[in-house]
């Protein structure tokens, strides 16, 4: 079991599941410098596929993965415009810390239904749903687009939690809380999830 994981408090539970279903190929979602990736590659023996926004950030991540001998796609691309389709279909999509650094993050669930049947993540929510966009409601967020793990637009959308859920049900996949929803220093509330096809 993976109990030593050193990020317990926003994936220890997602990374449970990954040891526990063994998806054979993954695609990760804002990749960083490869934290996950290390152990996410050393998981899937099939493929892992990393899409990662900051070019100097994916430099950083072939050197960690070229250090530990695994192997991975990387892709430098904007994810909410990055047409995920094109990259075929995978087992499992990693969407840790990402969903609430997009400024549709429904759309962005939507493409991450169309290519696998399982996602697991962390993600931050609003806590109440003071403002609207296209129909979904939730609060504004700025980005300071100059650190290393923002989203690369200048303010993103959180959805409310049960927007959140909304959203996957919408998309054909059902969306369960694996960890309590609990007040964030960074804003709003933040939990684990696994998202399944129905």
């Amino acid at each position: 079991m993976v109990d030593w994981y050193p990020f317990e408090e926003n994936k220890l539970q997602i990374m449970r599941e990954a040891y526990r279903r063994r998806p054979k190929t993954i695609l990760e979602l804002g990749a960083y410098v490869g934290e996950d990736s290390l152990i996410l590659g050393a998981l899937c023996d099939k493929g892992l596929t990393c899409i990662e926004g900051r070019k100097e950030n994916a430099v950083e991540l072939q050197r960690r993965l070229d250090d530990f001998a695994l192997r991975a796609r990387i892709i430098v691309a904007d994810f909410e415009t990055y047409r995920l389709s094109g990259l075929g279909w995978f087992d499992c999509v990693w969407a840790s810390g990402v969903l609430y650094h997009v400024v549709e993050p429904w759309a962005l669930i939507a493409k991450i239904a169309g290519v696998c049947p399982l996602c697991l993540g962390w993600t931050h929510v609003a806590q109440s749903g003071d403002a609207e966009s296209r129909g979904w409601l939730g609060q504004w967020w700025n980005e300071d687009t100059d650190k290393p793990l923002a989203g690369l637009c200048q303010r993103s959308f959180w959805l409310t939690e049960e927007q959140f859920v909304n959203a996957w049900a919408q998309a054909g996949m059902a969306c369960k809380w694996l960890t309590p929803r609990k007040p964030h220093p960074n804003g709003g509330l933040a939990a684990q999830f696994v998202a399944e096809r129905r």
